[in-house]
Order: structure tokens, then C-alpha cells, then sequence
């Protein structure tokens, strides 16, 4: 048997077991549109809360099925066919010798679809109570004025550029800081950008004062990726406020149920923000306002009361100084009375005084000037004895002097020998050879000169 026979007859078994038209039940993990308005899908099947594959096959909607059934399912469910959907379909099996098996899709019930995502956003929503998270980051307490923003979105989104423009554009210029934390906010990709997003601004947790999550408009089928269990999960117990702009007007995402605060759009966002900022500007005006009204209250209050004691103090003043005046009057009549008595009393003790005084003096200078005469008399025989006993003195000396005289001496027959330079000669050590030498004598000087 060749392997095309093999192929036929694999063909015409299925063929001949598996005739109908068969409703089944599948996830779609891949989808893709051709040119030619062919859609192709692999669909799968996973037992719950596990990722284990248990059965895989491909499956084919052609063009002139897929546009009916596709704008069939998109109004009933307001969901695209996407990646993640689970389906109920019909079906027919079919083997080909070269593209192998598959099944071709003729119908997909939109209803299915519907109770399947709302059972699996309930058993999501379960989950997050059962664990306890589901109002943690309900519970944190919003900063009075958020103005350091973590922004999760993509920058190419229109959503974001009008948060931007709300934020610059407030009337109160109230400052914000805004930095962006890329990640896509729709498909496949939207879970682990999300998180990647929101681990990055954990490691930066100092630098911010809310999470901001937003997204720019789109169809209903778009919010699907925000009924996350991870996403929530993640958003629920982070330890920043989340703020989330990802709404439609009349639904509402698992992650918009879990964040702190949830508004419908990204400009709601900033407005929130910004609202928040005014209030804030509100209370300090009101404040001050109050602070104005107490402090004028304070100051009449005070201004009454010093007025009081300021009376108080004057009336005090004048009768503490009339009293002053006639204690200080009295005081001064006993003071000069006091001081008069005083001087009188000096005065008599000052002519006592001075009479005592005339009388003493007198006596006092009568003795002076006998002592001074017998002082006079004394001194006049001391220096007499005095001047005699040093003229003896000074005549003993003379003599003295006399005898010592050269000339004297000279007289005698001695003579005095010199050098040129006039230095006594007392040895012939002291006479150099041919040196002149000067002999002095009582009547002239005899020059000599050593000749050996």
C-alpha cells in the first residue's frame, strides 16, 4: 500500500464513521485571516485552572462563512474572534492526503461565548475575594494631591496624549510629574506588558504617588484583556494607589473593579488628578481664610485686653504717683529740716574746731622753731669739727702724693727708661735689638739704642 492509498482509506474511514455536522466545544489559541478572507484557527482544549494541553486541532472558516459569521458574533457578543475565546461551534470532519486533518467550522454560537466569559470573569472574581486581595489597594489611603504619576499605556495612544494635554492644560497650573511605563494595552501581549509595567514601577516605588492605567478608545472586545486574573491579582495588592482610565461607558473590567479609583477615560483620569489637586488648593484657601478670621478675632481679643490693662495700668500710675508726690514731699521737708540741724551743728563744731586749731598752731610752731634753733647750733658744730677733721685728711694725702711725684724722684738722681711709645721699661726683655729707648732724667731725656 502506498502512503496516498493509506491516506484515502483514512479519508473514507472518516469519512464513513464521522458523516454529520458536530457541535463542539474549544478554546481557539491561534487565528489568522488571509487575503483571500480565509480564516484559519488551531483550537484546543484544557482541562480548568490548569495550561496542560489535552487535545489540538486545526480548523478552517472560509471566506463566503467567515464574514457572516463573524459579524454575527461580534454584535451578539461585542467580542472579535481572538486568540483566548472559548467557542462552541459546528463542524465537519475532514482528512486530506496532504494537509492532514482538520475541521471545517459552517456555524459558532454567540451565546456559548457569552456565558463562558461572564463564568470565567465570576471565577476570577471569586478567586480574588477567596484570597483576600480584592480591596487591598481599595483600602490604601489616596495622597492628598497625587502629583508624581506612574503612567502605564502605550505612547502611541491617543489615550494618552489626551491625558498629557488635560494634565498641562489645567486652569490652576498645579505641577504634575508624569512618567510612562510602556506597555501594550490591547492582544496577547497586554498581561505580561501590564506586569512587567507595574514591576518596574515597584522597584521605583519611592519616586511615585499613584498608578495611573489608561487606554485610548476601542471596541467592547478590547476590555476583555483587563479581565485578567494576573493583572488584578498584581494590581490588587500593589502597594501604590491604582488609578484606572480603561472603562466603556456601560461596562466595567475585572481590573477597574479591583484598582483604588476607576473612571471611564483617560481624560477622566487626569481630571480626577487634577480635581483632587483643587480641592487640595480649596482646603489651603479655606484655611487661610479661617487662619485670617481667628487671627483678627485673636488680635480684637487681645487688642481689648491690653486696652484694659493699659487703663488699668494708668489709673494705677496716677495713684501710685500721687502718692509718690506726698510721700516724696514729706520726706524732702524731714530731709532739709534734718540737713539744716546738720549744718548747724557742723558749723558750731567746725568754729570749735577752728579755734582749737589757732590756739594749737601757735604752740606748735613756737616749740618748731626752738627745735629748729637747737637743730641749727648742733649742725653748725658738727660741720665745723667736720670740715677740720677732712682738711688734716686732705694734707696727709697731699704729702702722700707729693712724695710719689716723678719729678721728685728724678731730683733724687733716679731716671725713668720708655720705648718710643712712652712705656716703661722695667726689664731688658722689654728692648728689642736696635730699638731707641728715651732715659729720663731731672733736667732732660737721653736717647739710647741696644746694640746688642
Amino acid at each position: 500500500m502506498t502512503l496516498s492509498e493509506l491516506a484515502q482509506a483514512i479519508e473514507s474511514g472518516i469519512q464513513s464513521s464521522l458523516p454529520d455536522t458536530y457541535w463542539v466545544v474549544a478554546e481557539i489559541s491561534e487565528l489568522s485571516v488571509n487575503f483571500k478572507g480565509h480564516c484559519y484557527l488551531e483550537l484546543i482544549e484544557k482541562p480548568e485552572k490548569t495550561d496542560a494541553v489535552t487535545a489540538k486541532i486545526r480548523a478552517t472558516i472560509w471566506s463566503y462563512r467567515y464574514q457572516l459569521i463573524h459579524s454575527y458574533f461580534a454584535a451578539s457578543t461585542g467580542l472579535q474572534l481572538q486568540a483566548g475565546l472559548k467557542i462552541l461551534f459546528s463542524a465537519t470532519v475532514e482528512f486530506h492526503a496532504v494537509y492532514g486533518l482538520s475541521l471545517s467550522i459552517t456555524d459558532i454560537d454567540p451565546v456559548y461565548t457569552i456565558g463562558e466569559d461572564e463564568k470565567q470573569r465570576n471565577d476570577i472574581l471569586q478567586r480574588l475575594h477567596a484570597e483576600g486581595v480584592f480591596s487591598m489597594n481599595k483600602d490604601l489611603e489616596m495622597p492628598l494631591f497625587p502629583q508624581r504619576l506612574a503612567v502605564i499605556s502605550s505612547s502611541q495612544a491617543a489615550g494618552y496624549q489626551d491625558f498629557c494635554n488635560q494634565i498641562d492644560a489645567n486652569q490652576y497650573n498645579l505641577r504634575f510629574t508624569v512618567t510612562l511605563f510602556q506597555a501594550s494595552m490591547q492582544g496577547v501581549e497586554t498581561e505580561q506588558s501590564v506586569v512587567h509595567a507595574l514591576h518596574e514601577i515597584f522597584e521605583r516605588e519611592h519616586e511615585f504617588d499613584v498608578v495611573i492605567i489608561i487606554r485610548g478608545g476601542g471596541a467592547k472586545a478590547d476590555l476583555r484583556w483587563f479581565d485578567n486574573y494576573t493583572i488584578a491579582y498584581h494590581i490588587a495588592q500593589f502597594p501604590l494607589p491604582v488609578i484606572t482610565g480603561i472603562g466603556h461607558d456601560k461596562d466595567q473590567s475585572i481590573t477597574d473593579m479591583v484598582a483604588h479609583t476607576s473612571v471611564k477615560t483617560p481624560t477622566a483620569a487626569a481630571e480626577f488628578c487634577i480635581s483632587l489637586g483643587e480641592q487640595l488648593v480649596f482646603r489651603i484657601q479655606d484655611l487661610q481664610e479661617q487662619l485670617v478670621d481667628a487671627s483678627n478675632i485673636l488680635c480684637d481679643d487681645y487688642r481689648n485686653h491690653l486696652q484694659n490693662k493699659v487703663m488699668r495700668l494708668n489709673y494705677v500710675y496716677s495713684l501710685q504717683t500721687n502718692r509718690a508726690q506726698t510721700d516724696l514731699q514729706y520726706v524732702s521737708t524731714r530731709i532739709l529740716s534734718a540737713v539744716s540741724q546738720l549744718v548747724y551743728k557742723q558749723q558750731n563744731k567746725l568754729q570749735f574746731a577752728e579755734l582749737k586749731i589757732s590756739k594749737s598752731t601757735q604752740h606748735y610752731l613756737i616749740e618748731q622753731k626752738q627745735k629748729l634753733t637747737h637743730a641749727l647750733f648742733q649742725v653748725s658744730i658738727g660741720t665745723k669739727h667736720q670740715l677740720h677733721s677732712q682738711k688734716q685728711q686732705l694734707q696727709v694725702l697731699q704729702s702722700q702724693v707729693d712724695m710719689r711725684n716723678p719729678l721728685l724722684l728724678l731730683s733724687k738722681g733716679y731716671t725713668i727708661t720708655t720705648n718710643s711709645s712712652g712705656k716703661i721699661i722695667q726689664s731688658i726683655h722689654d728692648v728689642s735689638l736696635h730699638e731707641t729707648v728715651l732715659t729720663h732724667v731731672s733736667d732732660g731725656i737721653i736717647e739710647s739704642k741696644r746694640v746688642k
